[in-house]
């Protein structure tokens, strides 16, 4: 046995025996965004409200904790309070997940300190492709296996965006119990009273520039999908001649969101937009790393490809287009299947080249899509214009014998 998973061991039994306190703990999904993000804030403001004997807390970096512990917001840092925070998760009854198990090189440590808690996945978006044990015949070696196993077979509860996403997550998470309440992170798009909220964690001057554009303007929010081992820079680039265009159009400002994987891989390719964004004012370039619902939700339309971040701003009400440069060559060489949750041709008309893209923005009908989408966003979202995702969540969490 080696020393991690001797003292893992030691670490586990003693978490299962730690008695469970009013606690709910958030693990991060990779920064401070997404459902967790969403869960944290909004579970912290419903406890407050309704003056509940409960702690929520957010366990993540030392940046993140000075950015909460500044507004009053209960967090710890992994580093700075690491047996502080490792005695919390211990202590928790919840602990809720928005993304895979495993926490960087140390993921051992903290896995073991949250046995003996309910798990609660919320994961990251709607699994429109092969996830967690779907996967498990392509996993080449034990530790990946060991890993994907943990993310797929540990959880008690699944929040799912509604019925009609359970067969999506059914082989993904087969031993959770799904509960169809909605994204905690699209009440932030739903509910304007979480308005302060849905800012807490943006980037200071994306969001100054962004709403200095609004101002005048009307936002077109760009969203590339991580295209994998499928990228090709000249087709990507396109994507940059797009976000020039629409910035050139009197009436019409951009906002450029790309995936953080991609940025990671391609800085390249966010050197360029950064250039473009210095020398347009009307593009603003969002950081790689920033939650997307505040750009979903101060935008007036998404202009996006493959991915499934449609789902989420289907919420919105807004128009969606679909600028597809590389389309045959993307599908080709795609290996993972694709479960598309919609029928994407009755959310929004699809292109292939900057200029035809440009004119439907500007001059289409949006209002043909507008009912089908509309259908579809009711069909996909339990918490479709009422935003009570979270409420709804906290009330399950409530009422199970503690």
């Amino acid at each position: 046995m080696s020393k991690d998973a001797f003292f893992s061991s030691l670490l586990r039994e003693a978490s299962q025996r730690r008695r469970k306190e009013n606690i709910i703990a958030l693990v991060p999904e990779g920064g401070f965004r997404g459902n967790t993000k969403a869960a944290y804030l909004i579970l912290s403001r419903l406890i407050q409200q309704q003056r509940l004997d409960w702690q929520v807390c957010w366990i993540s970096s030392d940046r993140d904790k000075a950015m909460l512990s500044g507004l009053g917001m209960h967090s710890l840092s992994r580093d700075a309070d690491r047996n502080q925070a490792a005695d919390l998760y211990m202590r928790a009854r919840y602990v809720l997940f928005g993304t895979h198990n495993f926490q960087d090189v140390d993921s051992w440590f903290w896995q073991s300190c949250s046995d003996g808690a309910c798990k609660v996945q919320l994961w990251h978006g709607i699994p429109a492709k092969q996830v967690a044990y779907e996967m498990h015949e392509q996993m080449d070696n034990p530790y990946a296996f060991a890993g994907m196993a943990s993310d797929s077979l540990s959880y008690d509860y699944c929040v799912i965006e509604s019925p009609a996403s359970w067969a999506l997550y059914r082989k993904a998470f087969p031993s959770a119990t799904f509960l169809p309440l909605g994204s905690p992170r699209n009440d932030l798009l739903v509910r304007d009273d979480y308005a302060d909220l849905l800012l807490i964690g943006m980037e200071q001057a994306a969001r100054e520039r962004l709403e200095q554009a609004r101002r005048h303007s009307r936002i077109a929010l760009l969203c590339p999908t991580y295209r994998e081992a499928r990228y090709h820079r000249e087709s990507f680039m396109r994507w940059l001649e797009l976000a020039e265009r629409i910035a050139q159009h009197k009436h019409w400002s951009v906002t450029v969101k790309l995936h953080p994987f991609h940025e990671q891989l391609h800085p390249e390719d966010m050197a360029a937009f950064k250039q473009a964004s210095q020398q347009h004012g009307n593009i603003v370039l969002a950081s790689a790393n920033d939650d997307i619902q505040p750009y979903l939700k101060l935008s007036d339309a998404l202009i996006s490809d493959y991915s499934s971040v449609v789902a989420d701003y289907l919420i919105t009400g807004k128009p969606v287009l679909y600028f597809r440069p590389d389309e045959a060559q993307y599908w080709a060489t795609r290996k993972r299947p694709v479960q598309p949750a919609f029928p994407e041709d009755e959310i929004g008309p699809v292109f292939h080249e900057p200029q035809a893209c440009l004119d439907w923005l500007v001059q289409g009908e949006h209002e043909r899509y507008a009912e089908r989408a509309a259908a579809h966003a009711r069909r996909l979202h339990a918490n479709y214009g009422t935003g009570s995702a979270t409420e709804s969540l906290l009330a399950f969490l409530l009422s199970r014998p503690q």
